[in-house]
């Protein structure tokens, strides 16, 4: 029965599954709390990225980075999200204020549906303003044919011409 508990728990916080924290104003990740998860207080740790206007879905490359974030939207208002970064916090801006969802330990992905606040006026939720998310610092790419890999293969090929003269000669 424990060992059941424990890994329902392990599952809860692989996928995120987190309740929003609703924040007045327009939060960014230096202003908000990962460690005690409030909307104010000394910010995340690593770097921001933020989405500022739709298209909302699919794959934003960070750039100068290796990191990505994927987001698959449901409608407007409502999606989930995978990272090759740890993410801290997701900030949902829509209307006037916005929602916050904190992991604590950090995720590579939330399945659940992350949204903006409900609009007190027609219970609707508001659309989507801007995404923010507060990450792990993300490396430098790497290049996909590196500089030093180019010096090997020249050394190597001039090796192999030379090679190939000298049987050729001596014969």
């Amino acid at each position: 029965m424990v060992y059941s508990v424990v890994m329902i728990s392990a599952l809860v916080a692989l996928v995120g599954a987190t309740t929003p924290v609703y924040c007045q104003g327009n939060p960014k990740c230096s202003d908000i709390n990962c460690t005690s998860q409030t909307c104010t207080g000394s910010g995340c740790p690593g770097e921001s990225f933020k989405i500022d206007g739709s298209p909302f879905g699919g794959i934003h490359d960070i750039s100068g980075t290796n990191c990505y974030v994927d987001i698959e939207m449901f409608n407007g208002t409502h999606f989930t999200f995978t990272s090759n970064a740890e993410i801290y916090a997701v900030i949902v801006k829509g209307g006037p204020n916005s929602n916050v969802y904190f992991y604590n330990p950090p995720v590579y992905f939330d399945l659940e549906l992350l949204s903006t606040p409900v609009n007190p006026a027609n219970g609707k939720y508001y659309d989507i303003s801007h995404i923010e998310f507060c990450m792990d610092e993300c490396g430098t790419p790497v290049p996909e044919f590196p500089g030093f890999f180019i010096g090997i293969v020249m050394v190597g090929c001039l090796y192999g011409v030379v090679f190939l003269a000298r049987k050729k000669y001596l014969r």
